[in-house]
């Protein structure tokens, strides 16, 4: 099928001419069609093949001495063709330099400008694949077209279009053939690259400002390299490039390829300088978050650690830690934050913290800090105790080496060092961790006796957590900070009946209460 955009005469000659380089006999004469004709003898032995270029020794030396020295018309058909063959031979080996030097562009080890003229190629290929390919074939067969008689270019056609498949010549050169009809114009607009470029400027200028203790001043250029950033990702996506923060392979599909076919290609230049982009955002807004850290009473190290954990390119996590940050100034919240920011601190340096857990933290601070405190709404206080509680267990030696503690986990929750667990619906965890011998912890941390009582009468919390201990052997926990009224709960017997016949041991003030242990205590009246 390939073959059949080449004419019938040049298949003929270029099988003929390739027969009698290899010492075939009955090959036919290029003149006669190539079709082999009775009666014709072995090729003529000898060193000297005969193509009047003085070329001596094996087929492929002749070859390679006729491409250096070339040859003269009235030169054997063995003689051209292996000229051909040996010019086609340098484009193959030229074609797969190419090929290699095309595939390391694409993770742009070259210039930007090589970058983006290969990433055409492909785009060309992914947005029009029908004219792209049959652009393709017909500069990989042009010597295929040329030839009549000239068994030279038989000889190049042959390997032209090995070396366009091989060596990937189509492919690094497709974003230079001539325009492809029906095929897709990138849209114009400002260049990517150039709003990356501002968002650096921004970015160096908001870190000078922040060392000059110019904090205001540096937010503004902050905001302006989030900007830049935002509109940069804005314009890739318009040109159809992806912008996302992961790997940088990424499959485009096209409905050419049928349901379920795809192209593996790489990010895009406009994808890359968009990403760039972000990064120096997130720089820009970390230059002005370390000192709003020191302000609020953290350490240099406690400040540097937690920025360090959060990458550049997570604007979510940035702008929920300087929207927590902007609620600082609240005498009664800020203690709140400062805590919970001081134990993600040190959960993060030594990297005992799950990824999502920091993330999800970050988020939740920014919600509860911009909600009223009083005491009615204690959606801050808790969410420091969970924290807090997150970087006890760290500290204390329980956590199996080569894990990680979660906070607010919730379904599949990976707690490294191969410990993936799922936690049924209904089951949340606000703080998880696998101990020493392999066990599951899930701490149900309540912030004052009014929170826990209201979870011990509910009908719907302690059973599950009680079925999941009985399912997968975990250990549930309940741990409260009670403020000094842990005796407030034998005012419900009720409750703490319930408590007793879960079997889930409770933590008050630090102390833990195993079933038994919460009997005697009532009998009593008291802890």
């Amino acid at each position: 099928m390939v073959l059949a955009g080449i004419p019938e005469k040049v298949v003929s000659k270029t099988g003929t001419i390739i027969c009698q380089a290899f010492g075939g006999t009955g090959c036919g004469s290029p003149d006669g069609g190539g079709r082999p004709q009775a009666g014709d003898g072995d090729r003529p032995g000898g060193d000297d093949d005969g193509g009047g270029g003085g070329c001596k020794g094996n087929i492929f030396q002749k070859g390679f001495c006729h491409a250096k020295n070339g040859v003269s018309s009235a030169a054997s058909g063995t003689g051209n063709f292996f000229k051909g063959a040996g010019l086609g031979v340098w484009d193959a080996g030229v074609g797969i330099f190419e090929g290699g030097a095309f595939v390391a562009c694409l993770a742009h080890i070259c210039s930007h400008d090589g970058f983006k003229s290969n990433w055409g190629g492909l785009k060309q290929l992914v947005t029009n694949p029908k004219d792209s390919l049959k652009a393709i074939w017909d500069d990989a067969t042009k010597h295929c077209r040329k030839f009549t008689d000239d068994a030279e270019e038989a000889g190049r056609c042959t390997t032209n279009i090995i070396g366009s498949i091989v060596g990937g010549k189509g492919l690094n050169k497709l974003n230079k053939l001539k325009k492809l009809p029906g095929g897709k114009k990138t849209p114009d607009g400002p260049k990517v690259p150039n709003l990356a470029d501002d968002a650096k400027r921004s970015a160096d200028e908001a870190e000078r400002l922040a060392r000059e203790g110019k904090l205001d001043e540096a937010q503004k250029a902050a905001d302006e390299a989030r900007k830049k950033a935002d509109e940069a990702e804005r314009k890739a996506r318009e040109q159809g490039c992806p912008v996302a923060l992961g790997p940088p392979g990424l499959l485009l599909r096209h409905p050419s390829y049928g349901r379920t076919g795809a192209v593996a290609v790489a990010v895009c230049p406009a994808g890359q300088s968009a990403k760039q982009a972000r990064r120096e955002a997130g720089r820009a807004q970390k230059a002005v978050l370390g000192p709003r850290l020191k302000q609020l009473g953290l350490g240099q190290e406690q400040a540097d650690a937690l920025l360090k954990s959060i990458k550049d390119t997570d604007a979510n996590s940035l702008d929920a830690l300087q929207r927590t940050l902007q609620h600082a100034d609240d005498p009664a919240k800020a203690p709140h934050i400062k805590t919970a920011l001081d134990d993600l601190a040190a959960l993060s340096k030594d990297d005992r913290i799950t990824a999502p857990s920091l993330q999800g933290a970050l988020a939740k601070l920014k919600n509860a800090s911009g909600e009223k405190l009083d005491a009615e709404h204690r959606a801050l206080p808790s969410l420091s105790a969970e924290v807090n509680r997150a970087r006890q267990v760290a500290d204390s030696g329980q956590v199996k080496p080569g894990t990680k503690v979660a906070i607010g986990a919730k379904g599949a929750t990976d707690l490294g060092g191969g410990h993936k667990v799922t936690f049924p619906q209904g089951v949340d965890a606000d703080v998880a961790y696998v101990d020493s011998k392999g066990v599951v912890h899930l701490n149900e941390v309540k912030d004052g006796m009014n929170a826990f009582l209201g979870t011990l009468k509910s009908d719907k919390q302690i059973p599950k957590y009680s079925q999941w201990a009985r399912e997968t052997g975990g250990q549930p926990k309940f741990v409260v900070n009670s403020g000094g009224k842990a005796n407030e709960l034998f005012r419900h017997p009720a409750e703490v009946q319930k408590l007793i016949d879960s079997k889930i041991p409770v933590e008050i003030d630090g102390k833990t209460y195993d079933s038994e242990a919460l009997r005697r205590a009532q009998e009593q009246g008291h802890f």
